[in-house]
Parts: C-alpha cells; structure tokens; sequence
C-alpha cells in the first residue's frame, strides 16, 4: 500500500493546482482505504490466531500489543497518504516534519512514563497515540488542498469492516481450532467483505467485478 502512495506522488506532483488532483488523490484514497480498514480490522480479529501460528501459546502477551498496532496501522497509513499524497506534492514537507517529529517526542515522553507500568501494551499504545497524532496534523492541513473531496468511501468500506468482526466473532464460537480458524476467518471475511461492498456500491469493488464480468464474458 505505500508502494501504491509512492508511485503516485510524482503524477500527484504534476497534477497539484489542477482539477486532476483532486481525481487522482479521491482515486488513490478510495482504493487503499478499501483494502486497508478490513485488512486491519481482520488482523484484529484474528490477531491470537496469529500469535499461536508464528510464535505459540509462550507469546500469547503479544496479542493485546497486536490488537492495538492493528488499528494503528490505519492511521499511520492515512497519515502518509496525507502527507506525502498531499502536503509534499503542495510542498508542504515542513508540516510533515513537524508532525513528525511532534508525534516522535509525544511518543518518546508517554514511553518514558507506561512503559514501566503497562510494559508491551504501553508500547503498542503510545505508537497508536504517536498514529493519529500524525494523521490528524496532516489531515487538518491537507484540508486546504482538498476542499470538496468525496467520503463517501468511508460508509461502505465501515459497513464492510463490520461484517469482518461479526463474521470472525461467530466462526470463533464453532472452536475449530486456530489453524481452520484463521483459514475459515480470512477466505469467508473476503467473500463477505465483497458482497456487502457491491451492495453498497462501492465504486473500487463495483468498477474491478465490472470489468471481471466483461472479461467473463468476452472469453
């Protein structure tokens, strides 16, 4: 996903002061909020599953830590699409440095302070805090540059998201064991992911089944 942000920061570059810009930002928002808030809402849902896989039951503490960087994850990548699909295209980097060294010291200083308490849980956390933090400067800034822009992403894709957690919360009730589990989790959560998107209408997955109906067809 930044690899996408990347990619698309000169093209972003060429378009600023034009109504291009706000085209192709709108598109590249839409596509990696898509993939990226089910993506990390299932890496909460199945975060001990995880844990069991790569490290075994020793490692179980990881999980809450886990739980919290995945929600983080959502916010350090918005952040960046941003900043540097916003503010260093409008040569605005020095408020992107600014946020983050503020959210770096922020991060620094609550450390200091949970670590000693909450160990591992307080890391996770303060990260999450130092996230959004980052994001919230440089949304606010961005806004300038973005008047008008359409959310209407956000519903479908929260809606999507949704369903994950319920999907995932009840395949955990039937306690096919951790292996199945995440299996079951992962290939049923995309299955209904995608469904409730295209009933929602959510024009990334609208346009991809389209053109994969089109190719169907023509073969």
């Amino acid at each position: 996903m930044l690899a996408v942000i990347s990619v698309t920061i000169p093209r972003l570059t060429a378009y600023t002061e034009t109504a291009k810009f706000k085209s192709l930002f709108n598109q590249v928002f839409n596509m990696l909020f898509t993939i990226l808030f089910p993506a990390a809402i299932g890496l909460y849902c199945i975060s001990e599953n995880i844990v069991l896989i790569i490290a075994g039951e020793a490692y179980l503490e990881a999980v809450l830590p886990l739980q919290i960087l995945s929600i983080a994850l959502i916010f350090a990548l918005l952040a960046c699409i941003f900043g540097t699909g916003v503010l260093i295209p409008y040569r605005r980097e020095d408020i992107f440095l600014y946020a983050t060294i503020i959210s770096a010291i922020l991060n620094i200083l609550l450390n200091l302070l949970l670590i000693p308490l909450y160990k591992q849980n307080a890391a996770a956390l303060t990260t999450l805090i130092a996230e959004i933090v980052v994001f919230l400067i440089c949304f606010i800034k961005s806004k300038e540059y973005l008047k008008s822009l359409n959310y209407s992403i956000i519903k479908p894709v929260f809606f999507g998201g949704l369903g994950i957690y319920l999907l995932c919360n009840i395949i955990k009730l039937f306690k096919f064991g951790f292996i199945l589990e995440t299996f079951l989790c992962i290939l049923l959560s995309a299955i209904v992911y995608i469904f409730i998107e295209l009933i929602l209408k959510n024009e990334i997955i609208f346009d991809i089944y389209k053109k994969g109906i089109h190719i169907l067809k023509r073969n």
